[in-house]
């Protein structure tokens, strides 16, 4: 809070960028009723919460975005001769706070949704429902962000193609798998699960086929463990890489 008016312009921007894709959303649902079955409701209700987890996942893993610098300018050296974790060091490292308007779209988008798709006497169980939901998307998108930095140890510049999945898959679960072609549906759903975190149990909680994951619908029930699941994997290479980090030398 140093620079107060550069951090209300940085919180704006986020909120803006965020609002133009959910615009574009409602200019296509002004052309057509719904988008195989699904309705604007039920779309933004998907946009709300990968938006919602995604922003969690920056704001508190921020740290691992930047890893390569901290490489590069030798600050991981220092981290690692201190006697507090180095995992919780890079974390804590950079805290997004300016993705708090991000966050703050995506909740909203989600009440308003949850209002127009449910009876208000099921709306307050639905959000119980959602919070493991929201947690295992952001422990997934902690992961991806992990395993990209991660791969800086050995690259030390980080690797690009990791954005196409980071956002572009955040860009994916902001709308129903459904309207994806098949192969982009078995990858999300069998290579990189991300189905798990977003699509599938919305589709359960809305009573949505899953035809398009190609998935049983109990399967939704277990969606947060695939969250769990990939950022004790993530978790388990990033001790990996540090222990064959060699420094970056001068």
């Amino acid at each position: 809070m140093q620079y107060r008016v550069s951090f209300l312009f940085d919180l704006l921007a986020n909120l803006f960028s965020s609002f133009t894709d959910l615009a574009a959303m409602i200019i296509i649902f002004t052309h057509t009723p719904a988008l195989k079955g699904w309705t604007l409701a039920e779309t933004a209700f998907l946009f709300g919460l990968t938006n919602t987890s995604f922003a969690l996942a920056e704001m508190i893993g921020g740290g691992f975005d930047v890893f390569q610098l901290l490489i590069r300018e030798g600050k991981f050296d220092q981290m690692l001769v201190r006697p507090l974790g180095h995992f919780f060091q890079v974390m804590t490292s950079e805290f997004v706070l300016r993705r708090f308007g991000r966050l703050t779209q995506g909740l909203a988008i989600i009440v308003v949704a949850l209002h127009q798709i449910l009876a208000s006497e099921t709306a307050a169980i639905v959000v119980l429902l959602l919070l493991p939901v929201i947690a295992g998307g952001t422990l997934f998108y902690m992961a991806l962000f992990i395993t990209q930095a991660t791969t800086a140890i050995w690259t030390v510049e980080g690797l690009e193609v990791f954005n196409i999945i980071t956002y572009g898959g955040n860009e994916v679960l902001s709308h129903p798998l459904d309207v994806f072609h098949p192969v982009l549906r078995r990858f999300f759903t069998y290579i990189l699960p991300m189905a798990f975190i977003n699509y599938i149990p919305v589709a359960a909680i809305i009573g949505k086929p899953l035809t398009a994951a190609g998935v049983p619908p109990w399967t939704a029930w277990f969606s947060p463990l695939f969250g769990l699941g990939a950022f004790l994997l993530a978790r388990r290479f990033w001790d990996f890489g540090v222990r064959h980090y060699q420094s970056t030398g001068s």
